[in-house]
């Protein structure tokens, strides 16, 4: 069978990483690999993991603290795997998610393996993810909002390198930022049923630093945009083009409630966003937006929500990550 290389960064982590890492010991799959990078830590995570290292059972690389995706990547480089895992600190698996995925991607292209997974909440309330796919438009999901961690997935290396690896100047949101370029790429998301592992959700966790969480957004706007701009009408299907309208125009008024201006984060979003509407939509709105532009269109839509909808502008500048039905 071919080998999966489990990817772990750490920082930190010396509190969880040995959880993480027997959690892939104990997978009925065995053909694995374990790479460890540390990212920098400052804690005794280098001394726990030191019977790991001499016994053989992990690979360990150190660098200088350069963050998740500079970690991610350094594992990928690492890497002889046929397929990637990445498998953060603080989280585990259940024994059968990898050989259930290797089984599922066996034979096949282009697919990325995704199982279910449980949410393990600080004052230890558990909650199992189910996460249903159907037959909506995934890429159009995956714009508005990732509804899977990391470690529920199972990918072909050659095609996470294919496409770049992760983002290094992204701080939060790297995953989706993959996922969503692997999906333009030609991926699919398939599910197999098993709850594959374990999620736990700290109240310090990067998810939960709102500001930080939009700007990365923008970012990812900002590349969606761009790589939307330049493709044929016909490869841009009616939802993903809804999804992408959606995603902007929700990310410009962000802007205008954290008094930001939208020029400075958000230009190929501004000046991608007409050019869609006009594609794909008919009506009055068509007829402002080519008088006036997407920005005051947006801003007269941001004060009649704010007048409309007590507390909208709060919404806005809040943490939209819905911890409690994050499959849906």
């Amino acid at each position: 069978m071919n080998m999966v290389s489990v990817i772990i960064p750490v920082y930190n982590g010396a509190a969880y990483i040995n959880v993480a890492i027997e959690s892939v010991l104990e997978q009925t799959f065995k053909n694995v690999e374990i790479i460890v990078v540390d990212d920098g830590s400052t804690d005794d995570t280098k001394s726990i993991l030191a019977p790991l290292i001499k016994a053989g059972q992990i690979k360990y690389f150190y660098h200088s603290n350069r963050g998740l995706s500079a970690a991610r990547n350094t594992g990928i480089r690492a890497a002889s795997g046929k397929y990637l895992k990445f498998l953060d600190c603080n989280d585990f698996l259940y024994p059968k998610q990898i050989q259930l995925q290797v089984g599922h991607l066996s034979g096949r292209h282009n697919v990325i393996s995704i199982t279910d997974h449980v949410l393990l909440f600080e004052n230890g309330e558990q909650r199992t993810s189910k996460i249903e796919l159907g037959q909506s438009n995934q890429l159009a999901r995956m714009i508005i909002r990732n509804f899977m961690p990391v470690h529920s997935i199972l990918v072909e290396r050659n095609a996470v390198v294919e496409a770049g690896g992760f983002d290094e100047e992204m701080k939060a949101l790297e995953d989706a930022d993959l996922w969503l370029r692997l999906l333009l790429g030609g991926l699919r998301l398939e599910k197999i049923d098993y709850v594959g592992c374990c999620y736990r959700i700290h109240g310090n966790s990067l998810s939960a630093d709102a500001d930080k969480m939009f700007l990365m957004k923008c970012r990812i706007s900002e590349k969606l945009n761009g790589l939307t701009s330049s493709m044929p009408k016909s490869h841009m299907d009616k939802d993903t083009m809804e999804g992408l309208l959606t995603n902007n125009f929700k990310l410009i008024e962000g802007c205008l409630a954290r008094n930001l201006k939208p020029e400075q984060y958000l230009p190929s979003t501004l000046a991608n966003t007409p050019a869609i509407y006009l594609k794909h939509k008919r009506g009055i709105r068509n007829v402002l937006l080519r008088l006036g532009g997407v920005k005051p269109y947006v801003r007269l839509k941001h004060c009649f929500n704010c007048l409309r909808v007590k507390n909208y502008r709060t919404f806005l500048l809040g943490d939209e990550i819905n911890w409690r039905n994050p499959g849906n």
